[in-house]
C-alpha cells in the first residue's frame, strides 16, 4: 500500500515551533505509527513546499528519511503538460503546444490545467474547438502560482538542506579521524 500526504508541513509540524500541546501529541501518534509502516508493507510519500517546518523527527532514519527537491517545470514538461491537458478536448489541429510552454515560464501543473479549462469554457461559449489563440489568451489572463522571490526562497531552502545533509554525514561519534 503507498500512502501519501499532501502539504505534509500542516499534518506535521515542528512541535519546537508550534508550542501546542495538542499538535504535539497529534506529531507523537503519528511517529508511533510511522515505526511500523515497512513491516506492514506500507510506502509514505508526503509533498511539501515548507519541508522546514515539517518535525525534524519525521526525517529520521527509517522514516521519511529522503527529500527531494522538485523545481518548477520545465518547458519540455509544460509542453507535456499542455497535451496532457488538451487529450480528448475538441481542438483545432495544429497547435504549437511547445509555443504555448515558451509562453508559461514558472508555471506549474495546476496553472496548466486552469489555462485549458479557461480555455474550454471560452470554447464552449463560442460553441467552437479550442484554439490556440483561446490558450493564449487564457495565458494572458492567468500568472504563475510560483513568482520569483519564491523560486528564490525554494532555491535558498534547497541549498539549505543539501548543506545540512552534507554536514550530517559526518564520522560516528567517538572516532577521531586523522
Amino acid at each position: 500500500m503507498i500512502l501519501n500526504f499532501d502539504e505534509f508541513d500542516a499534518l506535521v509540524p515542528d512541535r519546537g515551533r508550534s508550542g501546542s500541546a495538542y499538535m504535539s501529541g497529534e506529531v507523537n501518534e503519528f511517529l508511533s505509527q510511522m515505526n511500523s509502516c515497512g513491516k506492514d508493507r506500507v510506502f509514505v510519500i508526503a509533498s511539501s513546499n515548507r519541508p522546514d517546518l515539517i518535525d525534524p523527527a519525521v526525517r529520521r532514519k527509517g522514516r521519511l528519511d529522503q527529500l527531494i527537491y522538485i523545481p518548477v517545470p520545465d518547458a519540455a514538461a509544460r509542453e507535456g503538460m499542455f497535451r496532457v491537458q488538451m487529450k480528448g478536448r475538441p481542438q483545432e489541429d495544429g497547435i504549437d503546444f511547445g509555443h504555448l510552454a515558451s509562453l508559461t515560464e514558472n508555471y506549474v501543473a495546476a496553472d496548466i490545467a486552469w489555462i485549458v479549462n479557461d480555455a474550454a469554457e471560452k470554447a464552449f461559449e463560442e460553441r467552437a474547438d479550442i484554439t490556440e489563440k483561446m490558450l493564449e489568451d487564457a495565458i494572458g489572463r492567468t500568472r504563475p502560482s510560483v513568482g520569483p522571490d519564491d523560486i528564490r526562497y525554494y532555491e535558498g531552502l534547497r541549498e539549505k538542506i543539501e548543506k545540512s545533509a552534507k554536514e550530517s554525514a559526518h564520522s560516528p561519534i567517538g572516532f577521531i579521524q586523522k
